[in-house]
Order: structure tokens, then sequence, then C-alpha cells
């Protein structure tokens, strides 16, 4: 592997892809600004999706390289990303998350490596019922992944041509390509940083289906909905988020149709 430190400093490339995000780019980039040291940033490189508010500008005045997607949603943006990652290591952290204060002390004592190429903070919803759902995921052990606050190894990455072309379920997507060929994607608990969520049932809802309409796993899903609704009570009464016992089952059910209506294009 080649040297990763720098007179005993590592250098890492920061990265974030934005569409319209004017309203939480102040908090999200202020707070890179608190929790990495500046002394490690190589480049924060901030890839904008054609947005039509003032992100640019945003981006510009906290110090961000920007270059403009050259297709269109994340997976596009991403990759126009990666092409400008010239370090061993690079962070990528999506425009509605807030990291944690203590993110970067947590992470730095797992970073990647070549059998675990991609090392994930966890993230829960400021929607309290969303929250419970999500720190329930983390705490049992639920396969959990996303994109939005991780660490990757660079050669690794771009080794597999770089992220999945695909409109929904990206991080899935990567973390399945690298398990099938070996590697680990590692998630660290302890790192826990918020997810900053305007939306609510519906939006979820919609968030679930579209990760069903990227899977194949009908038949697995099946009695994942059936046990739902008890999952749902156990997590209402663990956090004393009643709302869960509608919610789980709800977005259960959303991901099984969109996993139907994938297995009936295949």
């Amino acid at each position: 592997m080649p040297n990763l430190v720098r007179g005993n400093v590592i250098k890492i490339d920061v990265v974030m892809w934005v569409k319209n995000g004017q309203e939480l780019l102040p908090l999200t980039l202020d707070r890179i600004e608190k929790v990495i040291p500046s002394e490690i940033i190589r480049e924060k490189i901030f890839v904008d999706d054609h947005s039509s508010d003032e992100s640019v500008r945003i981006a510009k005045g906290f110090g961000w390289r920007v270059y403009e997607n050259e297709g269109r949603g994340i997976s596009a943006a991403a990759n126009t990303a990666l092409k400008k990652v010239s370090t061993n290591f690079f962070i990528s952290i999506e425009q509605d998350l807030l990291l944690a204060e203590d993110w970067w002390r947590i992470m730095q004592n797992h970073l990647p490596s070549l059998k675990t190429p991609v090392v994930q903070g966890v993230r829960v919803p400021s929607h309290p019922v969303l929250a419970a759902i999500e720190r329930y995921y983390i705490e049992r052990e639920i396969p959990y992944v996303s994109i939005d606050n991780n660490i990757y190894l660079t050669e690794v990455i771009k080794s597999f041509g770089g992220f999945p072309k695909s409109t929904y379920a990206v991080d899935s997507l990567l973390k399945e390509k690298l398990e099938s060929k070996g590697y680990n994607w590692k998630v660290v608990k302890d790192a826990v940083s918020l997810h900053i969520r305007k939306g609510g049932l519906k939006e979820e809802l919609i968030h679930q289906y579209r990760y069903g309409t990227m899977s194949s796993a009908f038949y697995k899903n099946i009695p994942r909905f059936l046990f739902s609704p008890m999952r749902g009570f156990l997590i209402a009464r663990k956090y004393k988020q009643y709302r869960a016992v509608i919610y789980y089952p709800a977005m259960r059910l959303a991901n099984l149709i969109g996993t139907f209506k994938n297995c009936l294009r295949i």
C-alpha cells in the first residue's frame, strides 16, 4: 500500500454532492469545519447537481472547490467527485447530514484497509419516530448502510469503476458489489450523526418503495413484513414512540411492494 502519512498527518479529500441544499448547507459545512481537522484535509470537493438555488455560492464561501455534476443524480455526482480525489482515503458527507461533534475523533481509529475499504458512521433522523426505528436497526444488528458519513480506501473504489450507476440505493448496491468480491463494509456505531429530515411517513414510504425497486429479495421480505407489526410494537415500547406501530409495518409494506414490482420486471 502507498505511504499514507505525510509528516505524520494523514491527508484526506472530503467530498459532498448537493442538489438545492441552501437551507441546510451553512449548518452542515460549518459543522464539517469544526469536526474534521483542517490539517488533514487536502481538498474539499463539492459537486453541484445542477442546483437552482444558492448552493454553489455557499460552498465557495466555505472554501470548497466546486464542480458541476457530469450527469444527474447521486450516482453521477459521486463518480464526478471520485474523479477529483487524489488521496488514499476520502470522506463523503451528504448535504442533510450534521456530523457528530466527536465524529473524527472516533472514526480516525477505524480507517479503511484493503480488506475493509469502506467504514461508515451511523446517523439518526431528526424525526423522532424514524429515529427510534433507526436506533433499533443499529442496536439489533439489522443490516444498515448509507454513504452520507463514510471513509473509503480510494484505490479499491476506483478499481471497481466507482459508485454503481443507479437512480436509487447507490449505497446498498455499492455494499453488495464490494461484499460479492470478498471485501468487508464496517459500521462504526459509536459515531452517531444527525440526519436532518423535513418529511415524515409519506416521504419515508417513497424512500422505502424506491429501495425495494432495486432489490430482488421478494421472498426474504415477506417474513420481514409479516413480523413488522410485532417489531413496530417492540420499537414503540422501547423508545416510547408509539406511532412506530404504524410507521414500521407501513415502511416494510412499501419496501415489499417495490421489491415485487422489481421482480415482475426481471
